[in-house]
C-alpha cells in the first residue's frame, strides 16, 4: 500500500506481506479504508479482524477481533469509515457493525431483507449495494432509504459513491455503470 500527497508525492509504503503476520495466522488483508485523520485500516476477511496503522504507517495495532470484541462476525465482506466510526458488513449474517476507533461496538443493525455485496461511503452516508438495490444509511440521524436499482449488475465486485453518483464494477464484464439516485 502506498500513500501519496498531491503536493509532496509519495509519503510512505507499507509492505503488507512482511508486516501483517501473527503468531498463529497469516493475515490476508483483503479490505482497506482510511480514517479522516490519515490512519489506515486493513481488514482481513479470513480472520475477521481489522488492523490500524498510524498516520506514518510505522505502528500497527489490532483493534477489532472476535477474540476480544465479543461479536460474532461470520464473514467480513466490507469495511469503510465515517467520522469517528468504523463500519463492517457481514454478508452471511446480513448485519452491519459500527465500531469506534478503539474497537468498541457502537451499533449493530440487522438487515435481513437483502444480502449486500459491497459497502461504500460518501460523507456520513453508507451505501450497501446488493442485487438490484442500494440501501442508503445516514449515520448522523439513522435514516434508511431503499433505492430500487434494476440497472445494477447481479455480481457487483466494487463500487464508489461521489456526490450522488454511484460507480459500479461487476465481475461478468468488468463494466462500470453509474446512476444518480
Amino acid at each position: 500500500v502506498q500513500r501519496y500527497s498531491r503536493g509532496l508525492g509519495l509519503i510512505w509504503t507499507i509492505d503488507l506481506e512482511q508486516g501483517l503476520t501473527d503468531q498463529n495466522e497469516l493475515y490476508t488483508h483483503s479490505l482497506l479504508a482510511m480514517l479522516t485523520n490519515g490512519q489506515l485500516l486493513i481488514g482481513d476477511s479470513d480472520s475477521r479482524t481489522v488492523l490500524l496503522y498510524d498516520g506514518d504507517a510505522f505502528r500497527t495495532e489490532l483493534i477489532i477481533s472476535p477474540t476480544f470484541t465479543g461479536y460474532s462476525l461470520q464473514e467480513l465482506t466490507a469495511l469503510v469509515s465515517t467520522a469517528g466510526l468504523i463500519h463492517l458488513y457481514d454478508s452471511t449474517a446480513r448485519t452491519l457493525f459500527s465500531f469506534d476507533i478503539w474497537g468498541e461496538l457502537q451499533q449493530l443493525q440487522h438487515i435481513p431483507e437483502e444480502k449486500f455485496q459491497v459497502m461504500i461511503t460518501d460523507g456520513e452516508q453508507l451505501y450497501l449495494v446488493g442485487d438490484q438495490v442500494v440501501l442508503e444509511l445516514h449515520t448522523s440521524n439513522d435514516t434508511v432509504i431503499w433505492h430500487p436499482a434494476p440497472w445494477l449488475p447481479r455480481n457487483v465486485t466494487a463500487a464508489a459513491a461521489v456526490a450522488g453518483l454511484l460507480f459500479v464494477l461487476d465481475s461478468e464484464g468488468n463494466r462500470i455503470l453509474w446512476e444518480r439516485f
